[in-house]
């Protein structure tokens, strides 16, 4: 009996003594760690996304030591105007009425364009309550200011809210003026996306529409990143571009996507190599 007392006391302390030590902090159970995956989900998500994200900050870190010479040409992509030539109408879209509509009238002067079509946009509370005006109006009455007859002005559209309801306008319009060719008066920035829609919406009569670029009065594509306004309408003419692209999409949003991710794939590549290089030329030095 004394022995059957001492066999079962043994067993029962080493089969407690197994359990404590299994509750202690930071032992396994199941394969896991229960105290890693509960305090530490951060952790977890940084070790699974940390090579896209270091990726991304090297790549983010490239882009600002070399803004100087990178984010003027990013600016210059964006403008794809060209020298104005002669046409049959001018088309100035809403917006940036201090000086798209300036440039419009200068066509003119110069003998370069007939008439002028601006697009409608749609009411706002405002303007519907006769407290601020359109800009289609604003656009309208400069023309006429700077010497273009109230007849050559032409308004388009039942109204508008983007650039791709100015291209349906236009398109409207030139149904039956088949041979009609089209100046296209918009902000520099916004000359590549304005291009892209349009040419999208017009299908067969894309080439009959060039491009003329207006210039901004607070900033330029030398220097666009050193003032608020100028970096939100940058970032945010990119992030619209890629916006278009995705949503009216074509081969453009992979081409897009394999270009980010190849640019990103240099950089990385670069600082491994050099890091490669450092660690060799080290080895050489001690050896």
């Amino acid at each position: 009996m004394q022995c059957f007392l001492r066999g079962y006391t043994g067993s029962t302390i080493r089969a407690a003594d197994k359990t404590r030590k299994s509750e202690r902090p930071g032992r396994k159970i199941g394969g896991e760690t229960p105290i890693f995956s509960e305090l530490n989900p951060v952790l977890s998500v940084a070790l699974k996304y940390g090579r896209w994200l270091l990726a991304l900050f090297v790549l983010l870190t490239a882009v600002w030591l070399g803004r100087a010479s990178i984010l003027p040409r990013a600016a210059y992509w964006l403008n794809v105007g060209e020298t104005p030539r002669p046409c049959d109408y001018v088309v100035v879209l809403p917006g940036g009425e201090e000086t798209r509509p300036f440039v419009a009238a200068a066509l003119f002067r110069a003998g370069l364009a007939r008439t002028a079509v601006v697009p409608r946009v749609i009411g706002t509370p405002d303007t519907n309550a006769g407290t601020a005006r359109a800009a289609h109006e604003i656009i309208r009455d400069v023309l006429i200011l700077r010497g273009i007859r109230s007849d050559d002005v032409i308004l388009i559209g039942t109204g508008s809210t983007s650039t791709y309801g100015d291209a349906l306008a236009l398109r409207e319009f030139l149904r039956g003026r088949p041979a009609a060719t089209v100046a296209i008066v918009t902000h520099h920035f916004h000359t590549r996306r304005a291009r892209w829609v349009f040419r999208k919406v017009l299908g067969d009569r894309a080439d009959d529409i060039y491009m003329v670029a207006a210039p901004v009065d607070d900033y330029t594509e030398e220097n666009w990143w050193q003032s608020r306004q100028g970096t939100g309408t940058y970032l945010g003419e990119f992030a619209k571009l890629a916006g278009y692209l995705v949503w009216y999409g074509d081969t453009w949003v992979w081409s897009g996507g394999g270009l980010l991710v190849a640019l990103a794939a240099i950089v990385v590549y670069r600082c491994h190599r050099n890091r490669r290089q450092s660690i060799q030329m080290r080895a050489s030095r001690s050896g």
